[in-house]
């Protein structure tokens, strides 16, 4: 729910993965696809391309943990408290830079904090192709 606090886990809220945003956004006819299990090679090749790429970890990429719900249907769904999203504008040999929805800013983070807190989503990304000229 949208009142419920910000980083919260099952029942208190949750957020949305990579899967059902792609498809929205292909809805609305956006060339988006949504990724799984990429590696920073991956990330560098698209931002180099000036495609946008929004990916999935921990807000502020801290330390979180995966925890485990049952839903109603007996399904085991997995989660990590303070999911959060953010789209990667640049980066460098020692990090990249993130734009963070929440206050609007830009900063740089190193690789290895930002891959920790990455690896936490299972690397989850939404890549925009590029408009053809």
């Amino acid at each position: 729910s949208i009142d419920d606090p910000p980083g919260g886990i099952y029942p208190a809220g949750y957020g949305v993965h990579a899967a059902p945003i792609a498809a929205g956004l292909r809805r609305l006819g956006v060339q988006a696809t949504a990724h799984r299990g990429e590696g920073r090679a991956w990330l560098q090749v698209h931002v180099a391309a000036g495609e946008p790429v929004m990916v999935w970890a921990t807000a502020g990429l801290g330390k979180s943990e995966i925890v485990q719900w049952e839903t109603g249907d007996g399904r085991l769904v997995s989660g990590v408290p303070t999911e959060h999203t953010f789209t990667v504008v640049g980066y460098d040999e020692e990090g990249l830079w993130l734009n963070d929805p929440w206050d609007g800013s830009t900063r740089k983070h190193s690789w290895e904090r930002f891959e920790r807190a990455w690896a936490l989503m299972e690397q989850q990304a939404v890549v925009i192709a590029s408009p053809r000229r």
